[in-house]
């Protein structure tokens, strides 16, 4: 049975001083750290937060209740990197190790009412050339009251509108909302390898007076994978994958981009 070391753990301390803008009180206030070796807590003006051990994917924390607010009073945060964790036991593939962050570190806000997350599925029929679409909102509102309007816009390559869907959602006494958007198109330009078309998908989330509260978007495209009689398929052309495990090392980045 494999085990973390006890001995041998090294650890770095990050500690930086912050000021905040005066028009972020009120909001919603996190911390992402983009990727940090092998696991990583935080602490915000001497309260613990939270713990992460994704070393490569990004982890988002709530500050807001350890924040101060007075004019003139610094935040600080505090980052302990542990070079060794259970997660560095699904890592010993890698030749090397090079512990620490590793990604941008940033603070952002959010409003009371906000788009807690959201989750695009975009399918393509090649025989047909058309293509659907899925869209999952999370909303989240504290206040637990009001009605809110979701838009979600679909743009092509030149920037031009192909479709716009609308939905309410209401809080009543609900601190989240989930919906779900879907839309059919009859044609639409495929995602391959040889013309990495993308479209561009833009979530706008409103008052009931229409005005803009937050914007978040993003870039996909329309593909179909499929495997069937021992054949893989990527919008129904036959594909062979060839790869092997990368090793490299570089100076300034460490690991070579996949």
């Amino acid at each position: 049975m494999l085990s973390i070391a006890s001995v041998d753990n090294y650890v770095g301390l990050y500690y930086r001083e912050i000021s905040l803008p005066i028009d972020w009180e009120g909001q919603t206030v996190y911390v992402q750290i983009g990727a940090a070796k092998s696991a990583y807590s935080i602490w915000v003006n001497g309260i613990y937060v939270g713990y992460s051990e994704d070393s490569k994917t990004p982890s988002d924390f709530d500050i807001t209740a350890c924040l101060k607010w007075k004019d003139g009073d610094k935040n600080n945060i505090i980052i302990q990197g542990e070079s060794n964790s259970e997660g560095s036991l699904l890592e010993e593939k890698l030749p090397k190790s090079f512990n620490g962050i590793e990604g941008d570190v940033f603070l952002y806000s959010k409003p009371s009412a906000n788009i807690s997350d959201y989750g695009v599925v975009c399918d393509y029929q090649p025989r047909s050339r058309s293509g659907s679409m899925k869209l999952n909102v999370s909303l989240e509102n504290k206040k637990r009251k009001g009605e809110y309007y979701v838009e979600a816009l679909l743009l092509d390559a030149q920037g031009k509108e192909v479709d716009r869907y609308v939905k309410w959602a209401e809080f009543q006494n609900r601190s989240a909302v989930d919906m779900e958007i879907s839309g059919v198109f009859a044609k639409v330009e495929s995602w391959s390898e040889y013309n990495p078309y993308l479209y561009t998908l833009v979530i706008r989330l409103k008052d009931k007076t229409m005005a803009t509260i937050e914007t978040l978007g993003c870039k996909v495209g329309f593909r179909n994978v499929d495997y069937s009689g021992g054949v893989l398929t990527i919008n129904g052309n036959p594909t062979t994958i060839r790869g092997v495990v990368r090793g490299e090392m570089f100076t300034d980045n460490k690991f070579p981009t996949p």
